[in-house]
């Protein structure tokens, strides 16, 4: 929950899950901390509250420094020291966040797409004011952004330009450019692909995303059969008069990201491989006890599942 602003300025959460000094949870988080990302593979799997671990609750702690570092540069920016100088610098973050929460594409990269969207959302909410100050706040915690690269097309693709429709915010793909897309990102032919009008900055793009199951049977022998979604998410535009590639993920790469995700909740013991299903079907609760998994397994026709049946505090 939110405990306010200290005398030093530093914007702190507190953790009531274990009162344990070793615990990963065990003290306060400050938003004001110098964590950098690194890939979660070469994170260890446990560590004090002081240590970056391979969890998602820790490593949200990155994402937590880049948006308070750019509040307190907005904030310095402005000169004063005054409170309302400061409710503006945070109202100003907080729009351009609460903006790229809603357009960054699901990328592996998820910290790092945020940021670029970050920047875009300036250039048209605020005519790039503060994408200098964006850029220093994220590559300081080790996410260099490079915004533009999303909106630069980097392959042809089978089929006309995407058709938009802006006003239903609907937007359209052909055929043969959804089927060579699934071939460039080594998705299987009849892969589902969800096609949505996203908006960066002032550019409308369309965003695909291509689900594919990944089995579980290498993360914990009680997963055998047992899948878990992997979508990869591609950005499409147009180049001259086709249709274009502009980012997505390496082959293999969401894969790897569902597998490593799923290791990090069995190795916090957050996946439940008994019976533990919410009372009713689809329910997620979001008040769970301390310690409940987050994950269960449910069987579909003949497909078993990996779910998310609630959140963690």
């Amino acid at each position: 929950m939110f405990d306010g602003f200290d005398d030093d300025m530093t914007f702190t959460l507190t953790l009531k899950r274990s009162e344990v000094s070793g615990h990963a949870g065990a003290i306060q988080r400050h938003a004001l901390n110098t964590f950098k990302w690194q890939l979660p593979e070469t994170m260890p799997s446990s560590g004090g509250p002081d240590d970056m671990i391979a969890e998602v609750h820790s490593i949200a702690r990155i994402i937590s420094g880049c948006f308070y570092d750019l509040l307190r540069s907005i904030f310095a920016r402005s000169g004063s020291s005054g409170q309302d100088q400061l409710w503006a610098a945070t109202c100003t973050a907080g729009k351009l966040f609460h903006e790229a929460a809603k357009t960054a594409p699901a990328l592996p990269r998820f910290f790092r797409s945020v940021g670029r969207a970050m920047v875009l959302a300036d250039q048209t909410l605020n005519g790039g004011a503060n994408g200098d100050l964006i850029g220093q706040a994220f590559n300081g915690h080790g996410l260099a952004l490079g915004a533009q690269s999303f909106l630069a097309p980097e392959i042809a693709l089978a089929g006309a330009p995407p058709v938009m429709d802006r006003r239903r915010r609907a937007v359209t793909l052909e055929p043969a450019t959804l089927r060579d897309l699934r071939r460039r990102v080594g998705a299987p032919a009849r892969s589902v692909a969800n096609v949505n009008l996203t908006q960066l900055g002032d550019t409308a793009v369309a965003s695909v995303a291509i689900r594919q199951d990944v089995p579980l049977d290498t993360v914990d022998k009680r997963l055998s059969g047992v899948v878990a979604p992997a979508h990869t998410v591609a950005l499409v535009g147009e180049s001259g008069r086709s249709a274009a590639l502009l980012f997505a993920p390496r082959p293999g790469v969401p894969t790897d990201e569902v597998l490593r995700f799923v290791q990090s909740l069995v190795s916090h013991d957050q996946v439940a491989f008994d019976s533990q299903q919410p009372k009713r079907r689809g329910a997620v609760a979001t008040q769970p006890r301390a310690g409940a998994p987050t994950h269960a397994i449910r069987t579909r026709g003949n497909k078993k599942e990996l779910y998310r049946v609630r959140f963690a505090h």
